[in-house]
């Protein structure tokens, strides 16, 4: 928010924030002779000041070029603050949606028509466990065991040809420990991707009841 005779004349450094971290400035000077040098280079995020003292985040490319004979830098401050503020409300639904989902006190899980998890909550690992890295290479019907296993297959592929479905099992933990289980499926699109979307309520106490 300079005037073209305000900017003209001035220092690079004036446009910056005095109290630019020292990380910053390394990174901005090292970009600036990439640019220079002539060396392929990629945009850089960094803070500049408005002409009211204000600071704005602005991504910054830079390029050296011919100018009647001489060689200059050209460089291009574009004003990043509105997509800053996208990320960072995209980030905190993120965070928000993880925690509501850790705060559920079942088994969440949602997994693809092939069987590979794309989400679970906290609890299903301290019921299962298994750490998230071994949960990834895992599939849903790992956690049975004959003749719940069939009966969970066929219920997962109710749930992708008529939309839901339901099952009592027992969940089979990493220690071979056996829960009763009541899972729910649901058919979700996940960017157009069909996937599982359900709970698994631990029936433990209605089952002893039961007998």
């Amino acid at each position: 928010q300079k005037s073209h005779a305000e900017i003209v004349g001035m220092s690079q450094t004036e446009l910056h924030p005095a109290e630019q971290s020292e990380e910053s400035r390394m990174l901005f000077d090292a970009h600036v002779r990439a640019a220079l040098e002539g060396q392929p280079i990629k945009p850089i995020e960094y803070s500049a000041l408005r002409s009211d003292g204000t600071k704005v985040p602005v991504e910054i490319m830079a390029q050296k070029v011919s100018v009647d004979g001489r060689q200059v830098l050209q460089g291009v401050f574009r004003d990043i603050a509105e997509r800053r503020r996208a990320e960072k409300a995209v980030f905190q639904e993120k965070n928000f949606n993880q925690a509501a989902i850790n705060s559920l006190p079942g088994l969440f899980y949602l997994f693809d028509e092939h069987g590979h998890f794309l989400l679970w909550n906290r609890n299903f690992e301290n019921v299962s466990g298994y750490s998230a890295e071994e949960l990834s290479r895992m599939s849903p019907l790992d956690f049975f065991k004959e003749p719940d296993k069939s009966l969970i297959a066929e219920r997962i592929q109710e749930v992708f040809s008529n939309g839901e479905s339901s099952a009592e099992g027992n969940f089979v933990s990493k220690d071979q420990r056996q829960t009763p289980y009541f899972f729910t499926g649901k058919l979700f699109f996940l960017e157009d991707k069909p996937c599982l979307l359900g709970m698994g309520i631990d029936i433990s106490t209605r089952k002893q009841a039961e007998e």
